[in-house]
């Protein structure tokens, strides 16, 4: 008798195994593409991969994080610390560094040395140097007179174009109009002369004189806040005269008054934005800082006034070029 048990169930296990081996591998081949994900599909998800996460703000990988704003659009004479991004320029801080264009620069870290030349300055009376808006800046006495001093030298004749910058404080009770930087006398008949000054009505306002000629430019009042730092920048030579404060364009046309001559009272009409350099006295005049040196005649001793008692000064910078100021504006001082 022929032996039907064998072929009788040979054809059920036969396929059971090929149906488990096909299953088998289906599963196996879907397990693998979960297991060994190509690192493009998780690109949207993976936050700590630099390259590939450039859509989301990673601060704490400089690499990646091509969505923050650099606020100073690229100016990289702005430097500082940025805890953000160290790859980016820090124009948040505005703490400027020398570069080719900056012709002196004070920043008042325990002395009055330009850290971009050689023409150092000195302090007369009491200073001190404490936290500044960058760094150390120089403290100047709120009683007695006292001020800093930047010898005549050539290179402040700076021209056709260019600019002077700094931070200032003036005192938590100001009584005064206040003298910022002063390379001035009485008289306008040498040209090359200049003034930053903040005054009594908590204004800012820039004078240059030439050969007969008083540019004036200045804020409305009551936007220099006492005892908090702030920015002031000029620019001269064409295509014009400019004050900005802040970062903030600023071209009043009103009298402001000024410090008290010994004619008595008066003011200072403001709005004029005529083309004029600073050639022609940086040699044969000193710059006088947190004071004002404009009632001091021609050829007689310096007569100096207005100090900024209980104020501070901070990187001061002298500059061949015109400067953005406008990132100071940017920064949300």
């Amino acid at each position: 008798m022929p032996y039907h048990g064998g072929y009788s169930m040979d054809p059920l296990p036969t396929a059971w195994m090929t149906f488990a081996l096909v299953l088998s591998f289906v599963c196996c081949s879907a397990c693998g593409r979960v297991g060994f994900n190509p690192p493009a599909m998780d690109a949207a998800v993976d936050s700590g991969d630099g390259p590939r996460d450039s859509g989301v703000v990673d601060s704490g990988d400089g690499a990646a994080d091509s969505s923050v704003v650099d606020a100073d659009a690229g100016d990289t004479s702005i430097v500082g610390p940025d805890a953000a991004d160290t790859s980016v320029d820090a124009g948040v801080e505005g703490c400027p560094l020398p570069d080719p264009d900056t012709v002196a620069l004070y920043t008042f870290d325990g002395t009055v040395d330009d850290s971009a030349g050689g023409v150092h300055g000195s302090a007369v009376g009491t200073v001190a140097y404490g936290a500044g808006r960058c760094g150390d800046a120089i403290e100047l006495d709120d009683t007695a007179d006292a001020y800093g001093v930047l010898p005549a030298d050539a290179v402040f004749d700076i021209g056709p174009v260019g600019s002077i910058d700094l931070w200032f404080r003036t005192p938590a009770t100001p009584t005064a109009h206040f003298g910022l930087v002063s390379r001035d006398h009485s008289g306008s008949a040498t040209p090359g002369q200049v003034g930053l000054h903040v005054t009594i009505d908590g204004s800012a306002f820039a004078r240059i004189q030439a050969s007969g000629t008083s540019v004036v430019i200045c804020s409305d009042a009551g936007l220099v806040t006492p005892g908090v730092w702030h920015h002031m920048g000029v620019n001269f030579g064409p295509p014009g005269f400019e004050l900005y404060l802040d970062g903030v364009r600023m071209d009043a046309t009103r009298d402001v008054p000024i410090d008290e001559p010994p004619s008595g009272a008066r003011t200072l009409p403001c709005g004029s934005t005529t083309d004029i350099d600073l050639t022609g006295s940086g040699g044969t005049l000193s710059t006088y800082l947190g004071a004002n040196n404009g009632y001091s005649p021609a050829g007689a001793p310096d007569s100096l006034r207005s100090f900024l008692h209980g104020g501070g000064l901070d990187h001061l910078r002298f500059s061949r070029v015109r400067r953005d100021f406008t990132v100071y504006a940017a920064t949300g001082l």
